[in-house]
């Protein structure tokens, strides 16, 4: 299940990139905070790419707004076993998570990599 800090929500995607102490870790099980994360974490990379917000697309609309993140080249993998999520964490709390498109057997001391990941807000309504 993905998860979103409520103070992105309520500020916005775009307060993502003034965040301080960016790290995204890859880990085997969805983390409920940043602490979890930490614990947790198979891997990280240290001051990922943000993008600034911008427009998406699904099937039924092009109103949803989202940031990028990575893609990631150069992660370290600093313990053994199947990553199957990321979480992006800051100085202070869990600032999002998802399931990773598929799970990847990883290795201390080797390179981890990413394709880039997308944060997506809630869409627009209108009434």
């Amino acid at each position: 299940m993905s998860f979103l800090h409520p103070d992105i929500r309520d500020n916005g995607l775009a307060s993502v990139a003034g965040l301080t102490g960016l790290e995204l870790h890859i880990l085997e099980i969805a983390p409920a905070d940043r602490d979890e994360t930490i614990a947790g974490s198979l891997g990280e990379k240290i001051g990922p790419s943000v993008s600034a917000p911008a427009d998406g697309t699904d099937e039924t609309s092009n109103e949803d707004r989202l940031i990028t993140i990575g893609p990631i080249m150069d992660g370290a993998v600093t313990a053994d076993g199947t990553a199957a999520f990321w979480a992006l964490i800051d100085d202070t709390k869990l600032v999002a998570s998802n399931a990773l498109s598929a799970a990847q057997t990883v290795t201390a001391g080797n390179v981890w990599t990413l394709s880039a990941l997308t944060i997506e807000a809630l869409p627009s309504v209108s009434a």
